[in-house]
């Protein structure tokens, strides 16, 4: 019976471990990291608990006494116990830590958004006993979204070709190009949104279009918002691409 355990716990310890550092290859973040430590402990695990004790088995077989392998399992398997706690622990703890980071990222651009006329209901609240982090984030991302769609008839391909080329004069990534040109193609449709009738006709003088794909994520518009780019929309639209 004992060896049947041990055999069943060595198999199952093994198994696990390639398992979840198969699937760390596949994912990333804190889950990533949970499935590796999950691997090394439960690697751990094999190769030291189940090990030695399976020697130990062996050698009383053959009439040795090895109880320091005991001994030796017991002070492995202390360490691999505690690895795969962690892995548990971390996504749980890393998720909402995460999702925490990215709603107070996007506070910039959900306030920025938030003037959008014919959008005036906000995100509807959590119940105060049920105060779900992951749920008041989706809210946040509906809210900046719906607004975003609103405005979508003011988006201006000039003013993004204009802050985008004005990014890459300012030795910013292609990336963070596009993030900065999406940013100031919104602030301005915001602006115009909020235009009498004669504004918002000469704003549709500025090639507008309804294709308009946005290839950055809204944390990085949300951060965009800090370039000088950015803030010169906000100020004015009148030279603020043509000088470094």
């Amino acid at each position: 019976m004992i060896v049947l355990y041990i055999t069943a716990h060595a198999v199952a310890s093994l198994t696990v471990s390639r398992l979840c550092w198969r699937w760390s290859r596949e994912v990333h973040g804190t889950l990533g990291a949970g499935l590796r430590i999950l691997a090394a402990g439960y690697l751990m695990h094999y190769a030291g608990y189940d090990t030695a004790r399976s020697v130990a088995v062996a050698a009383c077989w053959t009439g040795r006494q090895w109880n320091f392998l005991l001994g030796l399992s017991n002070a492995a398997a202390q360490p691999s116990a505690l690895l795969v706690a962690v892995g548990f622990i971390l996504p749980l703890i890393g998720r909402r830590t995460e999702d925490a980071i990215r709603y107070w990222r996007l506070a910039p651009l959900a306030r920025v958004v938030g003037p959008v006329p014919g959008t005036s209901l906000g995100p509807l609240p959590a119940p105060w006993w049920r105060p779900s982090l992951r749920l008041r984030l989706t809210q946040r991302q509906t809210y900046i979204s719906d607004r975003i769609v609103a405005c979508r008839s003011r988006f201006c391909t000039q003013i993004r070709k204009q802050a985008y080329e004005a990014a890459l004069a300012h030795r910013h990534g292609e990336d963070d190009a596009a993030a900065i040109a999406e940013a100031a193609v919104i602030v301005n449709a915001v602006k115009t949104c909020g235009l009498p009738e004669s504004g918002a006709a000469l704003a549709q003088q500025l090639a507008p279009t309804d294709d308009f794909p946005f290839t950055s994520d809204l944390v990085r518009i949300s951060r965009a918002l800090r370039s000088p780019i950015v803030k010169g929309v906000r100020m004015t639209r009148a030279n603020v691409f043509g000088h470094d």
